[in-house]
């Protein structure tokens, strides 16, 4: 139903980088129910359709995982085992129906896991994946919730900021893209999902 706006915007992410060198993407949204989750399995998908490189998905979105399920996986063997429990990477990813796409899912829950995460464990990650990976898509939990959304906008090429139609004022959008940008992330663009006629909309210029 929406095949054609994903499309639109993998041919937008793929015209700013027409070699398809590493390119990192964080995707988050202003509360929770936007739909952020849904807009970043379906676009890492139609990514993975779209090239012959390698595309990950991480669910990042320690307090409320969701990522596996729209592809029939197992929560379980996932982020939170890298970055709290030191488990190799390599062993934790997971395949899809699309042979180069595959999926970091959280792994049990933030509820289940004790301390902080370490600066340096996210730069290595971060450092890993970049390597093996053409396109990288992270679904964080919402900006307003969670203290390492930020922490990871400063490590990729871009952030993709999901919004409901209609849900947000413009002013309060806007303080949101400037607190990313004082920590040093770039906002690449905004979808604004379950608009009344499409969804979502790639927006080129910013509010």
């Amino acid at each position: 139903m929406f095949e054609f706006e994903f499309k639109q915007i993998v041919y937008a992410l793929r015209a700013e980088n027409p070699t398809d060198a590493s390119r990192a993407f964080l995707l988050t949204g202003p509360v929770r129910g936007v739909g952020c989750s849904f807009v970043s399995a379906n676009l890492a998908a139609h990514m993975a359709s779209e090239i012959r490189g390698d595309v990950c998905l991480i669910d990042f979105d320690l307090q409320s995982p969701s990522l596996h399920e729209p592809f029939q996986l197992d929560r379980q063997g996932g982020l939170t085992d890298y970055l709290f429990d030191g488990k190799e990477l390599s062993t934790l990813w997971k395949s899809t129906a699309i042979p180069n796409f595959h999926l970091l899912s959280t792994g049990r829950s933030v509820e289940e896991t004790t301390g902080m995460i370490p600066q340096e464990v996210i730069d290595r990650l971060m450092e890993t994946v970049r390597k093996q990976f053409h396109y990288i898509f992270i679904d964080s939990a919402p900006c307003s919730i969670s203290p390492y959304t930020f922490t990871v906008a400063s490590k990729v090429d871009g952030i993709i900021f999901v919004i409901e139609a209609e849900k947000i004022r413009r002013e309060s959008a806007r303080k949101m893209i400037e607190r990313f940008e004082s920590c040093g992330g770039a906002v690449q663009g905004i979808v604004v999902n379950r608009k009344k006629h499409y969804i979502p909309e790639w927006i080129y210029k910013r509010l």
